[in-house]
Formats: C-alpha cells, structure tokens, sequence
C-alpha cells in the first residue's frame, strides 16, 4: 500500500483556496488488458504525469464516485462505482473474468494549478473486488492486499527450482 499526501493537497483540504480545484482520478489495470483505464471526475480529460517529473498520460472524463477507506477493525476497503461506462470499459471488464488475477486500482488527486508538479495525493494497492458490471454502472469494492491470511513462506518450493529436494 502506497499512501502519500502532500503539503499542497493538505493545505487545499484545510483552506480550500479560491479557483483551486481538486481533481480525483481512478486508474483500472488488469493483466488481460492491452492498457489501463484511466478516468477523471471532471468536464474535460486531464493530460497529466502519474508520478512527479513523468510522462503524460490522459485521463478520460468520466462520472465516477467513491467512498475512500475508513479506519475500522476489519481490513480498510473503498468502495468505486463508474457511471455511463463506455463500451471499452465494459468489454475490459468483461475480459478480466478470463484471467485470475486481480483488476488493480489507484487512486490519484491532482490540484488544477499543480497538474504538473504530479499527483498531490496516491492511494495505491488496491485490488477490486465484489464487482458488479451492468449496462451503465460497474461498482465494486476496493481492499487492500491480506498480509495476515497470506501464505507463509510465500515461496513454493518445488523440485524444478530447489532440486535438493528430490533424492
């Protein structure tokens, strides 16, 4: 999990500055897809660096909306939901059932007088699950990776890689 704040987006929460505008972006990636969707809650795309001194990539302008992690007791989730999904989206969706891995997602914010500097605030590490595809609306709920469940040792030791292991 990626969490990153800065002092610029922390002040623009605190004081909310006159004609500064908050831009929340989603990024949906998956290993079937031939490339990342990426979206903007805004009027127009947003031509903008993933990571401070990067390249450009475009966000397309899209209604979105999403609940960000709270704390709780049980493992933070976020819930998303993409309104008025367009065929490509649905179509990648729908091919990401082929694959057993899961849809990864980011979360990014951009101030629209920074959109250079980068995005102001990442929340990375998410896997998208319980997802629901309809013909407008694709929703789903946002967690963050199970350490405690996980396998341990995450290896698997097998006699291709560890031939000491067969006699």
């Amino acid at each position: 999990m990626t969490d990153t704040m800065t002092e610029a987006i922390q002040e623009s929460y605190a004081s909310s500055p006159t004609g500064q505008v908050i831009l929340a972006t989603l990024e949906l990636n998956h290993p079937a897809w031939t490339a990342p969707a990426r979206v903007v809650y805004d009027h127009q795309d947003l031509i903008a660096p993933l990571t401070a001194g990067g390249g450009n990539v475009t966000f397309q302008r899209c209604a979105f909306g999403y609940n960000l992690p709270r704390q709780s007791k049980d493992l933070p989730s976020m819930e998303i939901w993409v309104d008025n999904v367009s065929k490509e989206i649905g179509d990648q969706m729908k091919n990401a059932t082929g694959v057993r891995a899961p849809v990864t997602v980011t979360y990014r914010e951009y101030l629209s007088d920074l959109i250079d500097q980068g995005p102001q605030f990442v929340l990375s590490g998410l896997s998208l699950k319980k997802v629901k595809l309809t013909l407008s609306k694709v929703t789903g709920s946002c967690g963050f990776l199970d350490f405690i469940n996980r396998r341990c040792p995450h290896l698997r030791f097998t006699a291709t890689e560890f031939p000491g292991l067969v006699r």
